[in-house]
């Protein structure tokens, strides 16, 4: 018998998961025709229970109530999944009261409380277990666990709706004294898939907006069942501030009615958790989309260096304190380039001054056109001691990625000369604990050409002045003659 914790377990799931139409889920019902089948016309040997676990297609499918095996041909199998068995204790199938009794708990499993020793089965990668033999009974079998679902490539099935509990008997009676032993039964569940990307930011420097996007797969629901409730919910890093009303929903391209909240943020509006849910209407239209895309997008800006991973969480036809299906993690990374400037030929002699920009090519640096924005600054000038940071440039998507850029000086230190080639830059995402280094060197100023002084300026100005004395006595000493001559005439 089971403990009072176990039963109580199973009473939660059985009423929770409630009576469901075991046709369309695919397992196996006790057939109404089973009153007209005489106790004697029953085999009495052991039979056997196989249970094949698949993806709940769309359409749902045909019934399976004799317990044969049907054609799975396109259907998704699904790996470990744990079902267990649960013999019926109060049902005799040798008596007409016991088959009434087993069609009552098919009806309402949470009925079937009075069962005995488990048996714990775990489908394979083809989603098939077997008990091998089964002795003749009636049978409460229960999905227990889902939660390492698989599908056949080994990747995550992502259950949001299990199977519910149904009641099987072995043998089933196939009608005109016939019965079968070894009975398949075929429950299905409902798959999403949820998957997280990141696109490339709309600049290159801290600061700048991230999209991130969830596409979300609409589950095919059995029939009978509908969504009631889906939710997004996506906890932000501390380096990341939710942009303000920019969620966008969509099904399949087309915009769908939801509600957002965001809570939880510091006090610059960074981190918090953003939560989507669908509005009653695009509930609706859901049942109608079976294996379309449901897609979230929203905007951050960027706060912060390093790997900056972001997942979310999808909750279909449960609250959010449930478990919900988490998407794979993407990641954006972002790192530091620090500049030290100084004189040609000593690291040491630091400028202060110096002014950079930086460009996502090297067209554009050449041009001087569409420099970078980090932090709300296009130009960054080194300091006292010749340094500068150029903060938070964008490295890519992945750990390998990597991106380069170009550092171009736009002011030079005072008495140095402007060196504008462009200096090519890497920032890998895999080497972010540090910033990125460059020594940019410059020149100083040339010298101005002066007069020149000293020994040789004197004697050259000795030998002019002396030239042009000379040049003054002869002309001197030809007026005298001259005058003498003009005397002598005159007497």
């Amino acid at each position: 018998m089971l403990t009072t914790q176990r039963r109580g377990r199973l009473s939660r799931l059985t009423a929770a998961l409630g009576a469901s139409a075991l046709a369309l889920l695919g397992a196996v019902s006790i057939a109404s025709s089973a009153s007209a089948a005489e106790p004697f016309d029953m085999p009495t040997d052991d039979g056997s229970l196989t249970i094949h676990k698949f993806e709940q297609p769309s359409p749902v499918g045909s019934a399976n109530n004799d317990g044969g095996t049907i054609d799975t041909t396109g259907l998704t199998a699904l790996g470990n999944v744990e079902f267990t068995v649960y013999p019926i204790t109060d049902v005799d199938l040798t008596t007409e009261a016991g088959w009434d009794l087993a069609r009552d708990y098919a009806a309402d499993t949470s009925l079937a409380t009075t069962l005995g020793t488990p048996i714990v089965l775990t489908t394979g990668v083809d989603g098939s277990t077997s008990t091998q033999t089964l002795p003749v009974g009636a049978y409460l079998v229960v999905e227990t666990d889902s939660s390492g679902a698989t599908l056949p490539n080994g990747d995550p099935a992502n259950v949001v709706l299990e199977a519910a509990p149904f009641v099987v008997t072995v043998p089933i009676p196939l009608g005109e004294g016939t019965w079968n032993s070894d009975v398949h039964v075929y429950p299905k569940n409902s798959l999403t898939q949820a998957t997280k990307s990141v696109q490339n930011p709309d600049e290159y420097g801290l600061g700048s907006i991230v999209t991130w996007s969830v596409d979300v797969k609409v589950p095919s629901l059995p029939e009978g069942e509908t969504f009631t409730e889906f939710h997004i919910t996506d906890t932000l890093d501390p380096r990341l501030a939710y942009v303000a009303s920019s969620a966008q929903v969509s099904l399949d391209g087309t915009p769908i009615g939801f509600t957002e909240s965001f809570t939880g943020a510091d006090a610059d509006g960074r981190g918090g958790t953003l939560a989507v849910s669908l509005d009653a209407a695009a509930l609706t239209s859901l049942a109608a989309a079976p294996g379309g895309i449901v897609t979230l997008e929203f905007d951050t800006t960027v706060h912060g260096l390093g790997d900056i991973p972001n997942t979310a969480t999808v909750f279909i036809n449960e609250p959010t304190t449930g478990s919900g299906t988490e998407t794979n993690e993407v990641n954006t990374y972002w790192g530091d380039v620090a500049i030290l400037k100084h004189a040609t030929g000593d690291v040491n002699a630091t400028l202060a001054g110096a002014s950079f920009s930086v460009y996502a090519t090297e067209a554009d640096a050449l041009a001087g056109t569409n420099p970078i924005v980090a932090n709300g600054a296009t130009e960054f000038t080194t300091g006292a001691d010749g340094t500068v940071s150029i903060p938070g440039l964008w490295a890519g998507e992945t750990a390998t990625s990597s991106q380069t850029y170009w550092l171009v000086e736009t002011v030079a230190p005072a008495g140095y000369i402007l060196d504008s080639t462009p200096i090519e830059v890497v920032v890998n995402a895999g080497s972010l604990t540090q910033p990125v280094s460059v020594s940019v060197p410059n020149a100083q100023e040339s010298q101005l050409t002066l007069p020149l002084t000293g020994a040789e300026g004197t004697t050259s100005l000795m030998i002019g002045g002396g030239a042009l004395l000379l040049i003054a006595t002869g002309l001197a000493m030809y007026s005298m003659s001259r005058r003498r001559q003009a005397a002598v005439e005159t007497n």
